[in-house]
C-alpha cells in the first residue's frame, strides 16, 4: 500500500522518491513486494507527504481509487466471500496480510457494525489519512456488491465546517451521516446490510484463498503473538494521547489483570517495560516532526510535565529529547 500512496502523489506533482528517501524507505523495499514498512515509517511517510499535497480531496480520492486487487490476496479472499458480514470478517481478522497497523477494531451488535481505526494524533490535522482509510474501506465494499451497500455513518477524528461535513456526505453517497471530530476513524454499517450477499462470491474460491492467507499470516515474522493484541491496545490508547493502566487494558481485551501479566512475563516483560516500549517508539516519531515541540511531545504522550518526559525519554535514549532532535 506504501506504493500507492507515492504513485498517487507523483500523479499529484510531488516527489514522492524524495518524500520516501526522507524517511528512510529504500528504493529496494518499495520494489520488493513483500516488503512490509514499519507502522511509525508509514505514518512518519505520511507527515513528510502531507505538506506538498495541494488538493484537500488526496486522501479520499486515493482510498476511492483502492480496488479488492490493489489489496492482494485479502482482497481477493474478501471478494469470494458469501455475504458482506463474511468479507468484513475477513477483512479484520486478516489485517496484517497488509500491515502491522493493530489499532484496527471491528465490532457487532443487533443494530450496527463498526470498523474502527486510530490515527496518531499528530496526523489528525492532516486529514489524509483518516480520509483514505475510510474511503477505501467504503469504496471495496460498495465494488463486492455492486454499489448496493454504503455506510450508514462515518466518522473522522479531524475538525471541520459545515461545508466540510456536506463535501464528505457527497463523497460517500446520500444518506451516509458523516460527524467529525471523533476520537477515532470509524465506518458503520446497518447491522440489517451484513447478510446482503456480495455480486463476486465464490464458495469454491474463498476455501482455497482462506488456506492460503491463514498459511501467509502463519509465516508472517512473529515472536510474542500473545503480547502483540496487548502492545495494540496500548498502542492505540497512545494515539489518543491517553497513559492506560493495565487494567483498563485487561479489560478492553477481555483478560484479568492476572493473565495479563502473566502473558508479558513469558516474553521477559511487564506493563510498565511495555508502556514504556510504545511511549519511546511514539516518542522518536513525534521528535521526528520538526513543527511539534518538546512540550507538546510531552503532551500527546500522556505526560503532565514535560520535565518528566525528559527524564524519560533520556532513560530511553541516553540523550535528551533535543539532543535526539539535533542527531537526527
Amino acid at each position: 500500500m506504501v506504493r500507492r500512496v507515492l504513485e498517487h502523489a507523483e500523479r499529484a506533482g510531488v516527489d514522492s522518491r524524495r518524500i520516501a528517501a526522507e524517511v528512510g524507505i529504500r528504493k529496494a523495499v518499495l520494489e520488493d513486494e513483500e516488503s512490509r514498512v514499519p507502522v511509525p515509517q508509514y505514518f512518519l511517510l505520511w507527515s513528510n507527504l502531507a505538506p506538498h499535497v495541494e488538493s484537500p480531496k488526496f486522501g479520499l480520492e486515493l482510498g476511492a481509487s483502492i480496488g479488492t486487487g490493489d489489496l492482494g490476496i485479502l482482497g481477493y479472499l474478501m471478494a469470494s466471500q458469501r455475504t458482506v458480514r463474511d468479507a468484513l470478517e475477513r477483512r479484520y481478522a486478516m489485517t496484517r496480510l497488509l500491515m502491522d497497523f493493530g489499532a484496527e477494531r471491528y465490532e457487532v451488535d443487533a443494530s450496527e457494525a463498526r470498523m474502527a481505526y486510530a490515527v496518531p494524533l499528530f496526523l489528525v490535522p492532516l486529514r489524509h489519512v483518516a480520509d483514505y482509510l475510510s474511503a477505501s474501506v467504503v469504496g471495496v465494499m460498495a465494488e463486492v456488491t455492486d454499489g448496493r451497500i454504503r455506510p450508514k455513518r462515518v466518522a473522522l477524528p479531524h475538525l471541520g465546517s459545515r461545508a466540510d461535513v456536506e463535501a464528505y456526505a457527497a463523497h460517500f453517497g446520500p444518506g451516509v451521516e458523516v460527524r467529525l471530530g471523533e476520537p477515532l476513524v470509524e465506518i458503520v454499517y446497518d447491522a440489517a446490510a451484513l447478510d446482503e450477499p456480495l455480486t463476486t462470491a465464490d464458495t469454491t474460491l474463498a476455501r482455497y484463498l482462506g488456506a492460503q492467507a491463514e498459511q501467509m499470516l502463519e509465516e508472517l515474522p512473529t515472536t510474542d503473538d500473545e503480547v502483540a493484541p496487548i502492545r495494540a491496545a496500548v498502542s492505540d490508547a497512545i494515539r489518543r494521547g491517553e497513559v492506560p493502566t493495565q487494567g483498563q487494558i485487561a479489560k478492553s481485551l477481555g483478560l484479568s489483570v492476572r493473565t495479563l501479566q502473566r502473558r508479558l512475563a513469558a516474553v521477559d516483560s511487564s506493563f510498565t517495560l511495555l508502556l514504556d516500549e510504545v511511549r519511546y517508539a511514539f516518542a522518536k516519531l513525534y521528535l521526528g516532526r520538526r513543527e511539534l515541540s518538546n512540550q507538546e511531545v510531552a503532551f500527546m504522550l500522556g505526560y503532565a510535565e514535560t520535565s518528566a518526559f525528559y527524564r524519560a525519554f533520556r532513560r530511553w535514549a541516553g540523550v535528551t529529547p533535543s539532543a535526539y532532535r539535533d542527531l537526527a
